[in-house]
């Protein structure tokens, strides 16, 4: 199993394994943005992984995936889209400052932003807000009721909305937040991963599973969202990580797209007989409370957008996400069945990368049996 800290590991990687691959773009960082493709018959499949950088067993299984593709019809695959924040919090602060930094504790990253920041916007016992070389830093103190990044993202947008004179000075900026899960999450801890975004004109922190189909597409949305547009795919699936130790999917289009029920069934029957019940969206919703007026459960573990109750065909979905536009899963469900895999954070690598490698070739035989 590969473990990959950086865009140039997963490109010694494909070296190594004799795969080719794209450089279709570079970050604001000058980090590359890398594609596969893998020709075929037929329409294609394209599968996404590391969108948000502290979710690692997505990358993992995607380098899985492409190192033993034996699949007919044509793949895309973006398996690194956010290659700064995959490098750690400590590595993306040298990038900034040019030095290399010692980060064990909450208090080592206070340290260094007190001392390093051009500009400091909030320095609380549990929360700091600091810009070093125009690239805002946030720290979060770890706390299990509310781990993960996502407290990172609420303090920022609180900060914006009480200080909305500052939305000029930020919009368009890269933020990079600490992972903030237990140190006992394998290969992520609180600051192993970053977890970054950007700012959005609105003043909304937005990640890159954001923003699709909107006018403030980063480069890591941009050419995901015209490579999904060029190809019109016939299945689209997202690798991430969530809440729990088990699993659950994202489907926005679920309630209306039969293709999409029978091929969640397929990924649910894969991985139902290693793992105990999915998470929930009761659990979902108590960690974040906005979850249950945005989402509905038709099944268990299945979490479906409470406003798309209707085919999406062609029409316009980037006013089903607001200021944020809509994730990749959203968009890309205009084409055909979207489904973002969502394994159990709090379990090993190793189980996180077997939840998405089941339900994605459980999919994946799927679609080979109908062509044949």
């Amino acid at each position: 199993m590969e473990i990959i800290y950086s865009s140039q590991e997963m490109l010694d990687f494909f070296k190594r394994e004799k795969i080719e691959f794209e450089i279709r773009g570079k970050t604001s960082i000058g980090h590359p943005l890398i594609m596969i493709h893998k020709v075929g018959v037929g329409k294609p499949v394209i599968i996404t992984a590391g969108a948000h950088a502290s979710e690692p067993s997505g990358v993992s299984a995607a380098c899985e995936i492409i190192k033993n593709w034996r699949y007919p019809f044509p793949l895309y695959m973006f398996p690194l889209r956010d290659p700064f924040g995959c490098m750690g919090y400590a590595k993306c602060l040298e990038t900034v400052i040019g030095e290399e930094v010692s980060i064990s504790s909450y208090e080592d990253v206070t340290r260094i932003l007190r001392e390093k920041a051009n500009a400091m916007y909030c320095d609380r016992p549990d929360f700091m807000l600091a810009e070093i070389n125009s690239v805002l830093f946030a720290n979060c103190r770890y706390n299990p009721v509310e781990a993960g990044p996502r407290q990172s993202e609420i303090n920022t947008n609180e900060f914006l909305k009480a200080n909305p004179e500052k939305i000029p000075e930020f919009a368009g900026k890269r933020i990079v937040c600490p992972a903030n899960f237990n140190e006992e999450s394998e290969t992520v801890g609180c600051y192993e991963r970053a977890f970054t975004a950007e700012i959005t004109a609105y003043g909304v922190f937005a990640d890159y599973n954001r923003r699709f189909g909107t006018d403030e597409e980063p480069m890591e949305v941009r050419v995901v969202r015209e490579t999904i547009d060029l190809i019109e795919p016939r299945l689209a699936l997202d690798l991430h990580e969530g809440f729990g130790s088990t699993y659950y999917y994202f489907a926005p289009d679920y309630n209306v797209n039969e293709k999409t029920r029978l091929y969640i069934q397929q990924m649910i029957n894969s991985v139902r007989d290693d793992f105990s019940e999915p998470w929930r969206l009761t659990g979902i919703a108590a960690c974040i409370p906005s979850a249950a007026e945005e989402f509905v459960e038709p099944i268990p573990g299945v979490i479906a957008d409470k406003h798309i109750q209707r085919n999406i065909g062609g029409t316009d979905m980037t006013k089903f996400g607001g200021p944020k536009g809509v994730s990749f899963g959203g968009y890309a469900a205009r084409y055909c069945p979207a489904v973002t895999i969502e394994s159990g954070s709090v379990n090993t690598l190793a189980n996180r990368v077997k939840v998405h490698l089941k339900s994605v070739y459980s999919v994946l035989d799927a679609i080979a049996k109908e062509d044949s």
